[in-house]
């Protein structure tokens, strides 16, 4: 499934982050729109379960300083962020994406 991994330039490496990353990439799940690898202040309470290590995104407002895109979803990002201008990462609203994840343990912070 073809993605695109941003990382902002604020976005530091956790401990055993590339262990961790390989791991989250080899366990994606399919449906998958948008994975956050780290947490923002809207992002630091638990969600429901979800295949382990995957949480769906269930608030409204959530962002990371690193992230995974899917191509299924590229366009509906784009488009939110061309029409809310001073909308940030982390003022996105992703329940706009299909799909959207945290994980359990931040990768970057």
């Amino acid at each position: 499934m073809p993605y695109v991994a941003i990382f902002e330039d604020d976005a530091y490496p956790c401990i055993n982050c590339k262990c961790e990353l390989e791991n989250v990439l080899l366990n994606i799940p399919s449906d998958s729109g948008f994975i956050l690898l780290g947490w923002s202040e809207f992002t630091r309470f638990k969600n429901q379960n979800f295949h382990n290590k995957f949480n769906k995104i269930n608030t409204i407002f959530s962002g990371s300083h690193s992230y995974i895109i899917f191509e299924n979803e590229y366009d509906n990002y784009l488009n939110y962020i061309k029409s809310h201008p001073s909308t940030t990462a982390d003022g996105t609203i992703y329940t706009i994406i299909n799909n959207s994840y945290t994980i359990d343990e931040p990768i970057f912070i």
